[in-house]
């Protein structure tokens, strides 16, 4: 096993993942409140691959916590330290997240699709960065990694990066230029994707 207790960093892993769900459940319920968009009005393609991801990441992170000697076949030995920056990174994400959820308001929507009141922000982390929430969710699937000492956890991360680099957030993008044409476009261009531009 990796060094450090399991134990300990099994049950910070689960309060790092119910603090996340508890902001994003909250934020998006409040969203949905106002108007829902069904992840069925998506291509399946786009639904297969967010499945192919979110399955195995699920599975793992549940397995985990159950007990961490059921994925030790997948574990690496890293120094104590940076697990425990993984801690530090899974728990910062949760304000960020907050500030995110807050800026977006009721724009939070399950799929890639805009809702008919969809305005453009522009404003809180969306003023240096167009799509912070997958940004922030990649950090702290990182921070995931880093904290159950995986490279599973790793590969999945990066292949969800991956995934959402050149599938999901070019469709995204597509229907933010339909809906709000030039304006979009200059933001676009004033704006870095999941890193802040550098100017």
């Amino acid at each position: 096993m990796p060094d450090g207790d399991p134990q300990i960093f099994r049950w910070l892993l689960l309060i790092l993942i119910v603090l996340n769900l508890g902001v994003s459940s909250y934020y998006r319920k409040r969203a949905r409140s106002k108007e829902t968009i069904s992840r069925s009005a998506e291509p399946w393609l786009i639904r297969s691959g967010r499945i192919a991801f979110a399955l195995p990441g699920i599975l793992f992170l549940v397995t985990y916590v159950i007990d961490p000697s059921w994925v030790a076949g997948s574990s690496l030995t890293i120094p104590l330290w940076s697990r425990w920056l993984g801690v530090f990174v899974g728990l910062s994400v949760v304000p960020t997240n907050v500030w995110i959820f807050r800026s977006l308001g009721q724009n939070v929507s399950e799929t890639f699709l805009t809702k008919t009141t969809h305005r453009l922000i522009t404003e809180g982390p969306y003023r240096w960065v167009r799509h912070p929430l997958y940004a922030s969710s990649f950090i702290m699937l990182g921070g995931f990694s880093f904290v159950a000492a995986n490279w599973l956890m790793a590969t999945l991360t990066v292949g969800a990066v991956v995934w959402f680099s050149v599938s999901i957030i070019p469709l995204e993008e597509r229907e933010l230029v339909k809906k709000f044409g030039d304006c979009y476009r200059v933001y676009q261009r004033q704006t870095g994707c999941l890193l802040p531009k550098r100017y």
